[in-house]
């Protein structure tokens, strides 16, 4: 991925590790030929971004925080806290 650094804001993963930046025209060129002119960087993010996936977005950990945010509601909505404090 190669990505606006306002638009990596959002994401929790790390620019170098699991994605590039690019802000220019000239960046996205430079990063984007970085990534198709090299098949170490292309396979050293890839493997980062599944690794990444795999221990953050899997459906296991995905269901532990779901539940834990429901947990954490009903808690609030029982102490009078309202369901999203």
């Amino acid at each position: 991925v190669v990505t606006s650094r306002r638009a990596a804001a959002g994401v929790d993963a790390e620019s170098v590790t699991h994605f590039l930046v690019a802000d220019t025209p000239q960046d996205y060129v430079k990063a984007i030929l970085t990534v198709t002119s090299s098949p170490v960087v292309r396979e050293r993010l890839a493997q980062a971004g599944r690794q990444r996936m795999l221990s953050h977005h899997a459906w296991p950990c995905a269901m532990a925080r779901l539940n834990g945010l429901i947990d954490r509601s009903i808690r609030n909505y029982s102490m009078g806290k309202g369901a999203f404090a």
